[in-house]
């Protein structure tokens, strides 16, 4: 037969229908001849019976079912047929399916009430008969018609031979009310005009006969229970009853109100199915890692852990969570596996079996060692003992030396999210992410182990930690509010910041700037005087004039070279006219045309020499005309600009005295433009400033508005708290951590000689009032700025013309000390932007419920109350995996079982947690889906059981390793009667 599911270790949920009738059944009508096949069966001429069981077994299948009890009235015969063929059925269709046999019993003969009898899957089918023959005393079970009988036996007398019998026989069983809001169960008590039969009898007799023996401890109901009239006084004074031996009456009013707000009600919803269409059509999700009567009977005595009706659903599970670890090649275990269950999982062992060494090894697995990990912790022990204990060493020394790890080390985490499956393999030089969802095509992925999964991972000094601090009460209230928002968040935030400090930059720029205008209206005004000086009247003249002479003096120097040029220029192409004359070809000896020829030789040779001579007459004119130009010079022009340079040089030197550069007149004027185009530039910055700061101020609107979305969210989750019903209650104030802003001084002011006192009188005039803190952190810094500023134009600057002192003396604060005023002035000092963009965090006010129930503040608590309060913090919301490293340190065993179980009960199918532990009410009570017990060997340490506490092995390990086992078995057969 196919063996039952191995999806993950430890208890899980089974889909189950403990109603279920076959067509044996004489009311029920399948729409088959059963007679007929049993006919033919006897016969041995047909496998009709195997036909119909397979049938049957295909509509188990069809509706998922996990587990059926088959509970035919009055008689065994159904599952008798249909069981032996359920092995061949499973094996065919590679499906597993429990089946317990059970009898639908008729009890009481006025008011006929029906009762499902469940027994063992090992019982006899014999025995069962065995024990409807004792019922029924040798009468008919049945009419002619079918119609199944009364065995006209009281509850009480049903319960006392039901209970004889199968104590004798040594088979465990279940006995159930079937259906009770239907007639013949429950609904037809209620709905009586006398009063009820049980309500006088759970006084007396059926308390003493069935409830004390916990034999029946549930209801089968077909899904609309919480209708029937008067069900619930009746289950309040059955919970009185059957968890506390006493009517509900006689309790104390503190207990009775706990039964009347219970959620959880041991009701188990069947189908009763007339059809094979309707089995499984109103089902029980079941929690055990045993299907058994035992199982069952576990859930029905604790349905808040272990029992969800078909309306409700199982559970979700879309949280991710960690499936197992493997540890390879360390110095404290041997190479281990360990399962990890969806919900709850309790680490457990003697002290000194590795229980944190586990905890370590996945916060190293899932890359939860860095410094940010630890960013809480104002000891740095813890950290510096995970860092000691995650070290690689050369060879195992039984813990000799720091570490752990050897260096062929291999720490596996398997991680389920998102319908996907990924294996984390950590070694000491690399971390490798496989997607293994389809284990036939395992491949590697470049996924971020941190943003795979963010477990949080905690330990009691932690907590302790947190207890103490404001601050980490607000990180841990952040980590509610949920990853996703937060680095929402940030990004968003970092983006407004940047956009502000680029405008930030922008502004600098432009008072830099600005702080030149003085020198630049003192520079244009030299510019100015020294252009009048040079411009004044006769003294332009002269300067004009000079400037004409040496124009000419340049001028005539210009003509007497070109003059020399022109004759070299003329004589050296007379030079080639000779050449050529020279080259000139000479008439033929023998001519005939003597006169002729001779006359063309003579015109050529005289036009040649004629250019010779034409040559020659103007470069001698042009030597005439130079001395007369020099002559000129002397006589008419020279005198005259003798007369101007000397008038020029008394001048120069004069300006030379005066700094003035006579020569730079020109670049004077142009530099005199240039300074006016920046002046007016420069007047017009402050508007250009004032557009910046309109710019900023809006982006730092937006960065407040993003601060209360937060605080939003945080107060959201604050209320939350409240509404569960949390150990603990935070308040909320919007900016108004005063401690945030304090510590700030050293990173704004260092250097500056700012005393403490002084900024502490800042602060207080920032937090003046709740509702303005960013308004007035904004006055803050606009005055700080204006008062830098004056510092710098006044030498003398201090109290009376300081705009920060008028608006401290304006709300009647403390006056500021010189050293204020003096810090000012080392202005490269202070950093003014980085706190124009800061906003004070939000103040959480913490309190923690007392041992009368009233709330006050954490500080207040004893240590035991503020941790439970800190883990109710921690608790109260979130998806991600929750490890914590034994946190009943600083608590006592009642405060553990009274306070942190029921936390852990509440939330364990909202998020994975794993806990090592030594205190036995944490998987006892707790009702941990899954324990792993951890032994040492030689040594090493080794698992030695693993399971829930259904499993009698794990059971045996809890009572014999863990502290107060035997107390916590008490505690949990008290409360839930197991």
């Amino acid at each position: 037969m196919k063996a039952i599911s191995n999806e993950y270790c430890g208890a899980r949920w089974f889909r189950c229908d403990l109603h279920v009738h076959t067509p044996f059944d004489s009311t029920k009508k399948f729409g088959v001849d059963i007679k007929g096949a049993v006919e033919s069966q006897k016969k041995g001429i047909s496998k009709k019976i195997r036909e119909i069981a397979f049938c049957f077994f295909d509509s188990c299948k069809a509706a998922k079912l996990d587990l059926i009890a088959i509970t035919d009235h009055n008689t065994i015969d159904g599952y008798q047929a249909f069981h032996r063929y359920l092995e061949e059925w499973s094996n065919a269709n590679d499906y597993f399916l429990k089946v317990l046999p059970g009898v639908e019993l008729t009890a009481g003969a006025e008011r006929p009430m029906h009762i499902l009898l469940i027994t063992e899957s090992n019982t006899t089918i014999q025995c069962i008969n065995e024990y409807l023959g004792t019922l029924w005393e040798g009468s008919p079970r049945f009419d002619k018609n079918g119609k199944p009988h009364s065995c006209c036996k009281s509850l009480i007398e049903v319960a006392r031979i039901t209970e004889d019998y199968f104590e004798n026989a040594n088979h465990p069983f279940l006995a159930i009310p079937a259906h009770i809001n239907r007639d013949s169960g429950i609904e037809s008590e209620t709905r009586s005009e006398v009063p009820p039969i049980w309500e006088e009898q759970l006084k007396g007799t059926l308390r003493e006969h069935i409830f004390s023996h916990k034999m029946w401890a549930g209801f089968q109901t077909c899904g609309n229970e919480r209708g029937i009239p008067g069900l619930e006084s009746l289950l309040w004074s059955w919970a009185a009853v059957f968890y506390y031996g006493k009517t509900l009456e006689k309790l104390p009013e503190p207990t009775q109100n706990k039964i009347k707000k219970r959620k959880y009600w041991p009701f188990i919803q069947g189908s009763d199915p007339s059809s094979f269409e309707h089995i499984g059509s109103r089902y029980t999700w079941l929690k055990t890692e045993n299907l058994d009567i035992e199982g069952i009977r576990l859930a029905l005595l604790d349905p808040e852990s272990r029992l969800r009706n078909m309306k409700d659903g199982l559970p979700g599970r879309s949280y991710p969570f960690i499936r197992k670890v493997t540890i390879k090649n360390t110095d404290l275990f041997y190479d281990i596996e360990i399962p990890f269950n969806p919900s709850l999982n309790t680490i457990i062992g003697g002290r000194g079996t590795g229980k944190s060494t586990i905890i370590e090894y996945i916060r190293y697995a899932l890359e939860r060692t860095h410094k940010s990990d630890f960013s809480d912790l104002e000891d740095p022990e813890i950290s510096r003992n995970v860092e000691k204990l995650l070290q690689t060493k050369t060879e195992r020394d039984g813990g000799q030396t720091n570490g752990t790890l050897l260096p062929d080390h291999q720490i596996e985490a398997e991680i389920a999210s998102l319908n996907k499956v990924y294996r984390v393999s950590k070694t000491e030089n690399d971390t490798e992410v496989c997607d293994i969802s389809d284990t036939s095509q395992e491949k590697v992925v470049p996924l971020d182990v941190r943003t795979l999964l963010a477990p949080r991972i905690i330990s009691q000094k932690q907590i302790s930690y947190i207890a103490k601090y404001p601050n980490a009460q607000r990180r841990e209230l952040d980590a509610l509010v949920g990853l996703e928002k937060l680095q929402d968040f940030r990004k968003k935030k970092r983006e407004l910041e940047e956009k502000i400090e680029r405008f930030q930059l922008s502004r600098k720029e432009m008072n830099e700037r600005k702080e030149r205008l003085p020198a630049l209206i003192t520079e244009l005004q030299k510019k100015d005087d020294q252009i009048s000086y040079i411009e004044e009247k006769g003294k332009q003249e002269v300067f004009n004039k000079f400037t004409v002479f040496k124009a000419e003096e340049a001028w005539l120097e210009e003509i007497s070279i070109y003059a020399d040029d022109f004759v070299k220029n003329i004589k050296e192409n007379a030079e080639v006219i000779e050449s050529l004359q020279d080259r000139l070809p000479s008439p033929p000896e023998n001519r005939v045309s003597l006169p002729w020829i001779d006359e063309v030789f003579t015109k050529v040779n005289g036009v040649i020499q004629d250019s010779l001579n034409d040559i020659l007459r103007i470069t001698k004119r042009m030597g005439q005309v130079k001395d007369e130009i020099r002559k000129d010079k002397k006589q008419l022009w020279l005198p005259e600009y003798k007369s101007v340079r000397l008038e020029h040089e008394k001048l120069k030197k004069l300006f030379e005295e005066k700094g003035i550069d006579i020569n730079q007149h020109e670049k004077l004027l142009q530099q005199r433009e240039l300074l006016k185009k920046e002046i007016r530039e420069l007047k017009r910055i402050d508007k250009d400033i004032e557009g910046v700061n309109e710019e900023i101020q809006e982006y730092r609107n937006e960065l407040i508005e993003l601060h209360k979305l937060r605080q939003a969210w945080r107060k959201g989750r604050a209320e939350k708290l409240e509404t569960s019903d949390a150990d603990i209650r935070i308040e909320v104030k919007e900016f108004g951590d005063c401690r945030d802003l304090i510590m700030r001084k050293e990173e704004w002011f260092s250097g500056t000689g700012l005393r403490d006192e002084d900024w502490q009188t800042l602060a207080d005039y920032v937090f003046l009032e709740e509702q303005r803190i960013p308004e007035r952190m904004d006055m803050l810094v606009s005055t700080l700025r204006m008062d830098i500023a004056r510092s710098i134009r006044d030498s003398n600057f201090s109290e009376k013309s300081s705009a920060v002192a008028k608006i401290l003396k304006d709300c009647g604060l403390k006056e500021l000390s010189g050293h204020f005023f003096r810090a000012l002035q080392r202005r490269e000092r202070v950093r003014l932007d980085e706190m124009e963009l800061f906003l004070p965090e939000d103040k959480v006010e913490s309190k923690i419920r007392g041992v009368d129930g009233r709330f006050k503040p954490i500080i207040h608590g004893s240590l035991g109350q503020q941790s439970t309060a800190i883990l109710s913090l921690i608790l109260s919301s979130g998806d991600q995996p929750l490890i914590i490293d034994q946190p009943e340190e600083d608590l006592d065993n009642q405060y553990i079982y009274d306070v942190v179980v029921d936390m852990l009960r509440k939330r364990k199918f909202s998020r994975q947690i794993i806990i090592s532990s030594h205190n036995a009410n944490i998987p006892v009570n707790g009702d941990s889906e899954l324990i792993v017990a951890l032994g040492v060997e030689d040594g090493l340490g080794k698992i030695l059981f693993k399971g829930s506490i259904d499993n009698p092995d794990v059971k045996d390990i809890v009572s014999l390793i863990m502290e107060g086992s035997e107390e916590a078995f008490r505690l949990r057969s008290e409360r839930y009667g197991y």
